[in-house]
């Protein structure tokens, strides 16, 4: 049995909170809102992980930094086999991405709607 279809009514953020920017042509509707493909990466806006930063060492040792970089986009590799939007795989519920540079793991699981299903 498929999955729902992941739409732009959707509330996908990255890991750490920052809200996805959805926006898709509406060639195809599913619950009244365009659906979303795998193809283009999905833009994060307001990644809250930007501008932090990490040392360690005391008085007269070295200091190591590291400056956590903020989500930019989400990449979901893969989507349906069999459903299709302008020849792309749509994103369904339970798909598996990765937020873009921090390659942290996100997952699809709220899809904005529940009646349409593709496998």
């Amino acid at each position: 049995m498929g999955q729902p279809v992941v739409t732009v009514a959707a509330n996908l953020r990255c890991p750490h909170g920052g809200p996805a920017i959805l926006a898709s042509p509406p060639r195809v509707l599913a619950g009244g809102s365009p659906v979303l493909t795998i193809v283009p990466p999905l833009p994060v806006g307001g990644c809250p992980l930007g501008g932090q930063t990490a040392g360690g060492g005391e008085t007269g040792k070295r200091y190591v930094f590291k400056v956590a970089v903020p989500c930019q986009r989400l990449v979901f590799p893969a989507g349906t086999r069999r459903v299709l939007s302008g020849g792309v795989p749509l994103l369904v519920l339970g798909a598996t991405g990765i937020a873009v540079p921090s390659s942290t793991p996100v997952v699809a699981a709220v899809p904005g709607q529940l009646r349409v299903l593709a496998d």
